[in-house]
């Protein structure tokens, strides 16, 4: 019983997951050497502490009381949780969690295995971007080849942009060429054209120029802060 005993101990110090036993009532009571890889947490650092230690503000509360009533009706909980590193830094982890009995049937300890899964989620995010991009990219390529009213096209332009950059102002500027002036023809939130320019834009007396040495049409966005056309990192150029 002792050989096995020190064989499942050296398993748990040498495996690759992060391992967390805490008592019935949540109480940290060990912890391996990969779980410190992972938070950056001692075992003196944590042992008779709670879990939510490591709780970021990313999952709702609801969904850990779910996983506590699971677990201390006997069943097991599986998962992905964003926690918080010793540093501050978030990080994703995939974790089954499950309680260990007595003798008697009683749960007296519950054991987490824990698998960092941060790389993972960080290229799904990337390839969900992509595919996104590229979603806009064929959404765009349909509009421009159908014939649309002005409205229709600079509605879809105001959404697709508002939802990948979410700026606090958005606004299309777009050039007149017969008479050689600019016109505003979307705003969001919707304001007085009057009001946008005097108190969010300062346009300089260069703007035609670069207009016209560009494209057609602009849409400039920005957080909540006054830009001139010479900040050019904050305009995107679209062709119509």
């Amino acid at each position: 019983m002792e050989d096995e005993l020190r064989k499942l101990s050296h398993a748990i110090e040498q495996s690759p997951s992060a391992v967390m036993i805490t008592n019935s009532k949540g109480s940290i009571e060990y912890v391996n050497p990969k779980f410190t890889q992972v938070t950056g947490y001692t075992p003196e650092e944590v042992l008779g502490k709670n879990p939510r230690i490591l709780k970021s503000d990313t999952i709702p509360s609801e969904e850990y009381r779910q996983l506590w009533e699971t677990i201390t009706s006997g069943g097991e909980w599986r998962g992905e949780f964003c926690n918080k590193r010793k540093d501050g830094g978030c990080y994703w982890e995939y974790a089954s969690i499950s309680g260990v009995r007595n003798h008697k049937g009683d749960i007296t300890h519950f054991i987490a295995v824990k698998e960092d899964i941060t790389e993972r989620k960080r290229a799904e995010d990337e390839r969900n971007k992509h595919i996104k991009e590229l979603e806009n990219l064929m959404s765009y390529s349909t509009i421009m080849n159908d014939e649309v009213h002005e409205e229709t096209l600079l509605r879809h332009m105001s959404s697709a942009i508002q939802e990948h950059f979410n700026p606090d102002i958005m606004a299309i500027i777009m050039l007149d060429r017969e008479r050689n002036m600019l016109y505003v023809p979307l705003i969001e939130p919707s304001m007085p054209v009057s009001e946008f320019i005097k108190n969010e834009v300062i346009l300089d007396p260069l703007l035609c120029n670069v207009i016209k040495t560009r494209r057609e049409c602009i849409v400039m966005i920005w957080r909540g802060k006054t830009n001139t056309v010479g900040n050019c990192n904050n305009w995107l150029r679209f062709a119509v």
